[in-house]
């Protein structure tokens, strides 16, 4: 999928703002006759149930975007530009939120958006040409519109040491809960180019990462932004540094598992995959409390370090039971049940994971491995052609399907977090459609690695049969 990005606007310095414009039989569902002929009456928004629309831009011209809104707001509740900028930062930029607030208490409304001090004075502010700071005496004091008045080098100072805290839309007065606007910092920074420069990078950072439906793009020193029309966890990809990743959490792509799922996937992978197999291999549990315990002696008498339990490493009984037998455990039992229900789950549930865990660690090494194999069909393709044997378009139905294969796989490789977590009748299917699709998948593999020219119809089949499969696990168990 290829999604067209929006050619960057310059500015200047001091204009950043105001310069940018705008079971198993019963599970089968579909022969594969079935699966052909309905591949053909898809449409992309009922075809893919990862299609998003979504836009990739570069940062600046998230300015545009800010300004129709302000502009849009201002128009409607004919306030001016500054104020329209506060009201929607205060609600997160939710214009039907702002509207209905001001419609609403107007004044407590500018309260909340700072616009308006919580606690204003009683009298009215008499003009002031001592700076109630550096007490200096200069006509080159700044009057904020709540009243309060600073000469412009401690106004100056503030702003900077505020911006050195990484804060910039957030910054009041220095008398009150007054918020300062675009236009104060303009004014008070004119001849501070890097001093602004400072704080629009850090106004541009606050303004996307509240706005629900703009995002920056996670990528390793990537400038982009994505907008959105509807948050949702779907699939978005920068057109500058290729990553695809969820709009909603940010993280890579996960489809068909949910946000909250992934991130407790993720947390137990880090918490647990280096230690796992370890641990399988070469621990045993305390009867009592479960722990882990690595025997590091020849004697079987081991007593637990966390409980003090003394038990038998060979047949895990409590040591009292055995005698004299003290360094070789010779009772035989033939069904052992010394272990505690516990125990037993404890064990049980390292085993779940690591079942998973190794598949979705292998496909994720295979999709390493399939690029290079898209890699060796681009040279191979090459150099057919360069021996006269068809030109790039004869052979350009191997790369899509190298393409498909790995979108395939990178599917199933996300469908294992999501079948770790999984309980229920709903389950069964799940695995069943998993199976479907990774059967399909290591077929289409094959055929991609030893494809000729001879067997492209067969080929395509199979890329067909194998898409269906993996649209219909995404249709069929969508994640939010």
């Amino acid at each position: 999928m290829a999604f067209d990005s929006q050619e960057s606007q310059t500015s200047s310095v001091g204009d950043y703002y105001e310069s940018e414009e705008e079971e198993e039989d019963d599970y089968k569902y579909f022969e594969e006759e079935d699966l052909m002929e309905d591949s053909e009456t898809f449409s992309k928004e009922n075809s893919d149930p990862e299609w998003y629309e979504h836009s990739c831009m570069p940062s600046q011209e998230v300015w545009s975007i800010i300004k129709k809104e302000v502009c849009q707001l201002s128009q409607d509740l004919q306030v001016t530009d500054p104020i329209a900028r506060l009201l929607l930062y205060s609600t997160k930029w939710d214009k039907s939120l702002a509207v209905s607030k001001f419609n609403g208490d107007k004044n407590q409304f500018f309260i909340d958006a700072h616009i308006h001090p919580s606690k204003p004075k009683r009298q009215p502010l008499e003009p002031c040409t001592e700076c109630p700071i550096c007490f200096s005496s200069d006509d080159a004091n700044y009057q904020l519109y709540c009243g309060h008045s600073f000469c412009c080098d401690c106004w100056i100072s503030y702003i900077i040491s505020k911006l050195e805290r990484g804060v910039s839309l957030g910054i009041e007065c220095m008398d009150c809960d007054v918020l300062m606007g675009f236009e104060v910092i303009d004014t008070l920074l004119v001849k501070r180019s890097s001093v602004i420069r400072r704080y629009y990078q850090l106004a541009l950072s606050q303004i996307v990462e509240s706005h629900p439906l703009l995002r920056w793009c996670p990528g390793r020193d990537c400038d982009m932004v994505f907008a959105v029309k509807e948050p949702l966890p779907k699939r978005i990809q920068c057109t500058h540094c290729n990553l695809a990743t969820c709009f909603q959490c940010g993280e890579e792509y996960h489809s068909p598992t949910d946000c909250e799922s992934f991130k407790n996937w993720l947390l137990k992978c880090r918490d647990d995959s280096e230690t796992a197999h370890y641990i399988t291999s070469n621990t045993k549990d305390c009867p009592k409390c479960s722990s882990a315990i690595e025997k590091n002696g020849g004697c079987n008498h081991i007593r637990c370090t966390k409980c003090s339990f003394d038990f038998c490493w060979m047949c895990l009984s409590a040591w009292a039971k055995h005698n004299n037998e003290y360094y070789a455990c010779s009772r035989y039992q033939a069904d052992p049940d010394v272990m505690k229900a516990k125990v037993t789950k404890a064990r049980e549930a390292l085993k779940k994971y690591i079942f998973y865990f190794e598949r979705w660690d292998n496909h994720h090494k295979s999709l390493l491995l399939e690029e290079e194999t898209r890699f060796k069909i681009q040279t191979r393709i090459k150099e057919q052609v360069s021996n006269g044997e068809g030109t790039w378009i004869d052979w350009q139905y191997l790369l899509d399907a190298a393409d498909l294969l790995r979108k395939c796989r990178y599917t199933l490789k996300y469908t294992y977090p999501r079948a770790y977590w999984m309980i229920g009748d709903k389950k069964h299917l799940f695995e069943y459609q998993q199976a479907q699709l990774e059967l399909e998948i290591e077929n289409l593999s094959w055929k991609v690695e030893r494809a000729t020219i001879t067997d492209r119809a067969d080929l395509e089949r199979q890329m067909a049969v194998t898409e269906i499969r993996r649209v219909t696990l995404l249709r069929d168990f969508k994640h939010y």
